[in-house]
């Protein structure tokens, strides 16, 4: 009888706990920061991908293209109303274009833009009119021009693998000089306090890895530093110190056997090439660093963002973004964009790398994304580029999203 009264007296007091907890006020749900809004959807005319970082100034975005014709690849270059998606023009040399990963720079009035890819030969600087498209120049190299144009001064340069790097005269694209040496020069070169900073990697020609700096008048080199990895990620100059992403392997593959997959963030002082401090990643860095209140960030083939501060290199921080990152993170308002190379696209609080909200093309689509071309924020949107693989064939899709 004592223990039946004592097990009806724990129930009692359980039941009177379970009748108070019901009655006790819970604390409100906390809302998930929603997804942003897709605003609209560009998708070119002709097959293929947008591969790298749209340029958007004003109402305008610009955007190139790898497209597939047949059994041949050739390029393009698009211009769409920034507000509306809607296409202005397109340019595609008639069809004769390389495939584009250069990506495209407005200045003046004029839009910039380089075309082949590896595999290509003898290729061209494109000025193109930025209202109508039309073409007012074209520059033949030797090789082919991966790199971005960086345009300062009155001049544009550019880097066009074997050829080294050239500077144009921008309106008229007459040559002021060309630096080459035995490097393969694929990365977008730096232009900044006189200087030209360009990196290099492996060709079938060349091997030596380094990064070089030159006048920017005359090409003179002014020091070139060996660097233990190729040179891939485009340098980024500040604050008196010079940051390129190193690393081994392919843009979509990772180094094979015998190599193993390694990366950095180099940091080189300006005025010396003198190595200032590493922060080492676990694969390849192929992009160019974003720098934001002090620190510099980038992502890694091995998954991850990283962050670390500008000046010493030190309090490194990182969280996994979800796969391999190629394209560099976007950074603006006390957030931070990434994208992954399969297409999942997050937003980070930059301070703590929370995660605010996140978006993956390839669930939204139903196809495989291919996302290498960087986020860009412009006027509280942002632009995202991407490849995408259906049963149909390729698509290059460039996403306008209100965070």
């Amino acid at each position: 009888m004592k223990r039946a009264a004592a097990i009806l007296s724990a129930l009692t007091v359980a039941a009177l706990a379970v009748g108070l907890a019901a009655r006790r006020p819970r604390p409100p749900a906390v809302a998930p920061t929603p997804a942003p809004q897709v605003l609209w959807t560009y998708e070119a005319p002709q097959r293929g991908g947008f591969l790298s970082t749209p340029w958007v100034e004003g109402d305008a975005a610009f955007v190139s293209a790898v497209l597939t014709s047949g059994l041949r690849q050739t390029g393009g270059v698009y211009a769409v109303n920034a507000a509306t998606g809607a296409q202005r023009w397109a340019f595609l040399a008639g069809g004769a274009m390389r495939p584009a990963v250069s990506a495209p720079v407005l200045d003046g009035g004029r839009v910039y833009v380089g075309e082949g890819m590896h595999a290509n030969f003898v290729c061209h600087l494109y000025c193109l009119d930025a209202a109508t498209g039309l073409k007012l120049w074209a520059f033949e190299v030797g090789d082919h021009v991966e790199s971005t144009p960086t345009v300062r001064g009155g001049a544009v340069y550019f880097a066009a693998g074997n050829d080294g790097v050239y500077a144009l005269d921008a309106v008229t694209g007459a040559r002021r000089w060309q630096f080459a040496a035995d490097l393969h020069l694929d990365a977008s070169p730096a232009v900044a306090n006189g200087r030209v900073v360009a990196g290099s990697g492996p060709s079938r020609r060349y091997k030596s890895l380094q990064v070089v700096s030159l006048d920017a008048e005359t090409g003179r080199p002014l020091w070139r530093t060996p660097v233990p990895l190729p040179a891939w990620g485009s340098p980024r100059v500040a604050g008196g110190r010079v940051y390129v992403g190193l690393g081994n392997g392919r843009m979509t593959e990772p180094a094979r056997p015998p190599e193993t997959p390694a990366g950095a963030l180099l940091c080189l002082d300006e005025l010396s090439g003198r190595e200032l401090w590493t922060v080492p990643a676990g694969d390849a860095v192929f992009q160019q660093p974003t720098l934001d209140g002090g620190r510099v960030y980038f992502g890694s083939r091995d998954g991850f963002l990283y962050s670390a501060d500008a000046q010493s290199g030190a309090d490194v921080r990182k969280v996994a973004a979800g796969g391999p990152v190629i394209a560099p993170p976007a950074v603006g308002g006390g957030r931070v964009y990434v994208v992954t190379m399969a297409g999942r696209l997050t937003c980070l609080d930059a301070a703590d790398f929370a995660e605010v909200w996140r978006l993956d093309l390839r669930e939204r689509t139903g196809a495989e994304v291919l996302a290498v071309g960087a986020p860009r924020l412009h006027g509280g949107r942002l632009y995202v580029p991407a490849e995408l693989e259906t049963g149909a064939g390729r698509t290059a899709a460039l996403y306008c999203l209100q965070p």
